[in-house]
């Protein structure tokens, strides 16, 4: 596959996650530790929570991932010497300053976080839009535009191929607090 004008097929970038090796040899089961602390009695408990992170596939076929080995790559990181680190930097800085939290919303005192969802194909290309977390019609329409206007990605990466993989994007909302 060729991007970016590129002659040479893409490579992966950043990091591997090896983990993600050994969860997909363990048929794509996480077992994870969950602790949680009661604010009020700061007593503890811990759980044990298995997570189904096995690929989706598509009536077409299509393999979207839910982890991959090689993360993502926002525009702009691909040379960077954490590419990772740079893909956080650069998405937050690009909610910040598209994201417009509207007078109305501030007035009526809506805040709360939606969370958005969306594919990064193999291509980079954003698509399938979504929201997992809705902070009603309004707020849900403002954040879909948002994320539409994401730039081409450099792809994720599993055993050596650029792959299809859903991004999940936290977008907050929050009123200024008075000091």
């Amino acid at each position: 596959m060729l991007l970016f004008g590129c002659e040479q097929p893409l490579q992966p970038i950043g990091y591997s996650n090896t983990a993600i090796l050994t969860t997909e040899a363990n048929g794509w089961k996480s077992i994870d530790t969950v602790i949680t602390v009661s604010p009020q009695t700061f007593e503890m408990d811990t759980s044990i929570v298995i997570n189904d992170l096995r690929p989706d596939t598509s009536v077409t076929g299509e393999v979207t991932f839910r982890v991959s080995e090689y993360a993502p790559i926002f525009a702009g990181c691909e040379a960077e010497e954490d590419p990772a680190i740079c893909t956080q930097s650069k998405l937050r800085e690009f909610v910040d300053t598209h994201l417009e939290y509207p007078r109305w919303a501030k007035v009526r005192g809506i805040q709360g976080t939606s969370v958005a969802t969306f594919i990064i194909g193999a291509d980079g290309r954003v698509r399938d839009t979504g929201v997992e977390r809705s902070m009603g019609d309004e707020i849900d329409k403002l954040v879909l535009q948002l994320v539409e206007q994401l730039p081409v990605w450099y792809p994720a990466f599993h055993n050596g191929k650029p792959v299809a993989l859903k991004y999940r994007l936290p977008v907050t909302f929050s009123l200024p607090v008075d000091e």
